[in-house]
């Protein structure tokens, strides 16, 4: 049905966006999102891996939740760029996700809306791959040609 309704996968990609510049900006739609309050910015990414992250309140990198709104955040990325830009490359879409997360993190920091993280960036490019990788298993199932016996 989306491959047919043009209409609602450019209303889909336009509305992702809409949340990310949202996000970035930090207008809160819902009291749900309201998770981050500090400002400034983290660039110390080797601690966290050593000690898997003992950073807030001896909470790991991995139980973080703002980690996970990330990463969940990113998932729809590649759905999004495909559904605006029909046809583009698995490692485009990676691409454009690395680069979008970094400016998303240097808008944060340069308008001191939120905390710019390098781990949100890491955050970001792990769901934008794994979003990816769902679109690439799409793909493979949808270009090979159906059995017929004959």
């Amino acid at each position: 049905m989306l491959d047919r309704n043009t209409l609602l996968k450019k209303a889909f990609g336009v509305g992702y966006f809409m949340m990310l510049f949202f996000a970035v900006l930090g207008i809160r739609l819902s009291p749900v999102f309201n998770f981050r309050i500090s400002h400034g910015y983290n660039l110390d990414v080797f601690t966290h891996l050593s000690d898997f992250g003992k950073i807030n309140y001896n909470m790991s990198l991995f139980s973080r939740f703002d980690w996970w709104i990330n990463i969940v955040m990113f998932l729809f990325f590649p759905f999004a760029i495909r559904s605006l830009v029909a046809g583009t490359r698995i490692y485009k879409i990676i691409i454009i996700a690395i680069f979008t997360s970094i400016c998303i993190e240097l808008l944060q920091y340069i308008l001191d809306v939120g905390l710019a993280d390098i781990n949100d960036v890491i955050a970001n490019t792990i769901g934008a791959s794994l979003g990816s990788m769902v679109i690439w298993i799409f793909d493979k199932f949808k270009k090979e040609p159906e059995f017929q016996p004959g």
